[in-house]
């Protein structure tokens, strides 16, 4: 008998020292069983191929899979299930038989609603749903540092402590462990948390260390003798401890993993029967998400294609990694350098992109196979030749394990950096550069370790759409080579950034994005081409697409307009209105001006919305101003009458001032009509609230906001209702009232 965990087993086979495994099999003369625990991790490469290796050493050996968890997180590989146990589930015991037996405890599950919105942005999003992995580690800080939330969590606890009693706590880091320790020590809950030395604050070593191998072991111990109430933990109770008498799991977040869900899940469910209790409370924390996610639920697997794809060869980029990078970085950076010290546009445009693959643990819980494209910009490719090359010659078989992480190489990934990219900066719009050292260096070493022939360097693809998207350029052409007024300037604009074979709508999501980084473009030209010989005629620079005439533009189709009403709720950007009788599809851009009917120029607005906005370009899917002065104004709207109906004067006020700022510029709008006040004069009044979006201040409101009121209360004493005093709020500032 040998016994041995899959890493250390795997490990060894890895680092090539498997005489002593080798003899054992080969002692076993074809009588051989093999145990597999946990053998939902069975498809991963490394515990695979090592299965199959013993295969080939003993053809008829017996592999019995043990797990509670009979699925694998890269539907890409779950056919491997099937194929490395091909009689599939020999036997299998159902929940309700196990819980009437007292084997397991009957789980009692509650979704505790946080309120709390991660803000996770559409770009980063999109790049993240295409991949296995759980939630993104940005998006998971933001829910980990949230005191209000993790204070709720507590809360949450502590208002029903007796039912609750034993309980752990599933958090992600260490920060968050300690918040949540601090708030429940303080109201007397006897709690205490566990986090590796890799979780912990980087500050001592000293301390992460000895944390990791003697404060963990030491509180658990002091939880299983019920010296604790509570025990906080990243990650470090998942698989394989077991309290028994624990009565309660809290799950701080919503996970993807099936895996993960389950087994922490299962720390709470032993039954009477194993010293476990007769229920146990999942508490399953639910935040406030405007994407659609597929969390976690629960599925046995069954029969896929057991063959791993093959990434196919990716000639275009998908531009959603630059769109990331262009949003996130460039507002930031790029816009507030003075023209003359700005670069070429295409400086911040990626070269091309190396494709690496390899495998990995992800989260510590679940195999995947990592593929990602690592963006090259022109100014780095020569260091990443020589970095690449320079790999080929090192000894990488650390690299080659699966369940690293780039902590336990920060110090060799630095001095490789420092070496070959010490005279470069950042690039403005890349991924972090030690983060593309490390996947470089992983894609290598399993290509070694595999022992392929060939090329073992990931391929370079060439960004062939780069010239194509050169925003200097543009500008060159309708600014200089054909000084184009501003209305026509920006039909021209809009007609460019519509074009069905550019990516504009992809680099920038909204169009006074890309409208804002053209003017930048301009002043930055307008600097660099003061003498006057470098402002020669360009030509053959873009291919104009020319406008049509507003009568043979084609309109959007009924099934795009169902599609951009029901994509902003059925409602009213510019007044909130939800009576969908009156709800139009408005071309933000007007026919009349040269705007098609694609889906990134429309807008629903109701039918008293669109009638005013006619013609003009006012965009209210946005929440900051981008239109002329001219364009937006004050329009005396109808108004309510016949009843006090608080969402019609709501309506009134949102379209009133959403038009005074030519966007939507109203976050919330309260109409207070059981709240008096005392105006100026000491009349008693409702007081009604305008709460402004964070980019706006009081300055476009101030000239309308008396008439405004004025109005408002003239036809309220003739329908016999009371008064109002209206305050306006905006962000950073007092409020203003009339």
């Amino acid at each position: 008998i040998v016994i041995g965990t899959l890493q250390t087993i795997t490990r060894a086979y890895q680092d090539k020292h498997m005489t002593s495994i080798k003899k054992f099999v080969a002692s076993a003369q074809g009588k051989l069983v093999v145990i597999f625990d946990e053998a939902h991790h069975a498809p991963a490469p490394t515990y695979r191929k090592f299965l199959e290796d013993l295969r080939q050493q003993v053809p008829n050996f017996y592999l019995l899979g043990l797990t509670a968890t009979p699925t694998y997180t890269d539907i890409t590989r779950q056919g491997w299930l099937y194929k490395l146990f091909p009689q599939q589930i020999i036997f299998q015991e159902t929940a309700a038989n196990l819980m009437a037996s007292n084997i397991l405890a009957k789980p009692v599950l509650e979704e505790p609603q946080t309120n709390f919105r991660p803000q996770f942005e559409e770009p980063d999003y999109r790049e993240w749903a295409r991949t296995y992995r759980d939630l993104p580690e940005e998006i998971i800080g933001q829910l980990a540092i949230n005191q209000e939330r993790n204070q709720y969590i507590a809360e949450s606890y502590l208002k029903n402590r007796q039912r609750y009693g034993k309980t752990i706590i599933f958090a992600d880091r260490w920060y968050q462990c300690e918040q949540l320790r601090h708030f429940l020590s303080v109201r007397g809950v006897r709690a205490d948390v566990m986090y590796s030395h890799i979780d912990a604050d980087p500050g001592s070593v000293a301390a992460r260390n000895n944390r990791d191998r003697d404060e963990n072991a030491r509180v658990l111990e002091r939880f299983r003798r019920n010296e604790l109430d509570v025990l906080i933990n990243v990650r470090m109770l998942t698989e394989g401890t077991d309290v028994p008498d624990v009565n309660t799991v809290f799950l701080t977040r919503q996970t993807t993993s099936h895996i993960l869900l389950n087994q922490m899940i299962g720390r709470a469910l032993r039954g009477p029967k194993f010293g476990g209790t007769e229920k146990a409370y999942i508490v399953a924390f639910i935040d406030d998400w405007k994407q659609v996610i597929n969390w976690a639920g629960f599925e046995q697997f069954k029969e896929y294609e057991t063959e791993d794809p093959t990434p196919k060869p990716r000639d275009r980029l998908p531009l959603h990694l630059i769109s990331v990078s262009l949003l996130r970085k460039l507002l930031s950076v790029w816009e507030p350098a003075p023209p003359g010290e700005l670069k070429p546009y295409t400086s911040l445009l990626p070269l091309g992109w190396y494709m690496v693959e390899y495998d990995a643990v992800a989260d510590g819980v679940d195999e995947i196979t990592y593929r990602e494209m690592l963006l090259v910009f022109e100014d780095e490719y020569d260091a990443y030749l020589q970095y690449l090359a320079h790999l080929l010659k090192e000894d990488l078989a650390y690299f080659a394990k699966e369940e690293i992480v780039l902590e336990q190489f920060r110090v060799s990934l630095e001095g490789w950096h420092a070496t070959f990219f010490g005279h470069l900066l950042e690039p403005v719009g890349g991924q972090a550069r030690l983060d593309n050292l490390f996947h470089l260096a992983r894609h290598i070493a399993q290509a070694k370790d595999r022992q392929e022939k060939g090329i073992l360097t990931p391929k370079f693809y060439l960004f062939e759409e780069r010239d194509n998207h050169n925003l200097d350029l543009i500008a060159q052409e309708f600014s200089f080579n054909q000084d184009l007024g501003a209305r026509k300037l920006a039909v021209e604009l809009l007609i460019e950034y519509q074009r069905a074979d550019r990516f504009w709508n992809v680099l920038y999501p909204e169009y006074n994005q890309f409208k804002n980084h053209y003017d930048i473009c301009v002043n930055r030209l307008l600097e660099k081409d003061k003498p006057k010989e470098n402002l020669k005629k360009v030509t053959g620079i873009i291919d104009p697409a020319p406008p049509l005439p507003p009568e043979l533009l084609p309109e959007p189709s009924e099934e795009l307009k169902r599609v951009i009403k029901e994509k902003y709720g059925n409602r009213c950007l510019a007044c909130g209105s939800l009576d969908t009788t009156r709800l139009q599809v408005d071309h933000v851009l007007s026919r009349y001006r040269g705007g098609t009917g694609e889906k990134n120029n429309l807008q629903p607005l109701c039918a008293v919305c669109n009638k005013a906005k006619s013609t003009k370009f006012l965009d209210f899917r946005i929440a900051h101003t981008v239109s002329q002065p001219e364009e937006a104004g004050y329009f005396e709207f109808e108004l309510p009458s016949g009843k006090d109906n608080g969402i019609e004067w709501a309506n009134f006020l949102r379209r009133t001032i959403n038009f005074v700022y030519g966007c939507s510029a109203v976050d919330m709008v309260h109409i207070g009509r059981e709240q008096e006040v005392q105006n100026k004069q000491g009349k008693k009044v409702n007081e009604w609230v305008v709460i402004l979006n964070k980019e706006h201040n009081f300055k476009p409101i101030t000239l309308h906001l008396s008439p405004l009121v004025a109005r408002i209360n003239k036809g309220r004493r003739k329908d016999g209702y009371k008064e109002i005093l209206l305050k306006i709020h905006a962000d950073g500032y007092p409020y203003i009232s009339e």
